[in-house]
């Protein structure tokens, strides 16, 4: 048995990093020295996201509201009055909507074979539809 906090240790962490990391990069120019400071990972870390290495999971850049919370991730992290715990805040929220959503209790049942209570939710509302 595995808990959706695996998932999202494994995943969705990973993939929200580094699709902060790679807009960082791409579209405010920083550096990656600068965006591992920013984000509290590693440069080699910042290197692996860019070049793909980490397992990401691609259904998490078609959900607008996910996209929305990680622009202004990016927004605060570029701010003058940048705050660390802020961005702490945004990135967890960002990660409960993630982990609520239907796309990420299949993947879940995927892995363990086995509903959790979530998963159990998502279930009845499926029906309910």
């Amino acid at each position: 048995m595995r808990p959706p906090c695996e998932l999202v240790i494994k995943i969705v962490l990973p993939t929200i990093r580094a699709t902060i990391a790679r807009d960082l990069i791409e579209k405010y120019g920083m550096s990656q020295n600068e965006v591992s400071e920013k984000l509290g990972v590693t440069q080699p870390a910042i290197c692996q996201y860019m070049s793909g290495k980490h397992a990401f999971w691609s259904e998490i850049s078609k959900n607008a509201e996910v996209k929305g919370l990680i622009n202004k991730i990016e927004e605060s992290i570029m701010s003058d009055g940048f705050d660390p715990v802020d961005t702490i805040s945004k990135i967890c929220d960002t990660c409960e909507i993630i982990r609520s959503s239907e796309e990420f209790c299949k993947i879940h049942l995927d892995i363990c074979k086995q509903k959790c209570k979530t998963c159990n939710f998502h279930s009845i509302l499926s029906k309910i539809d």
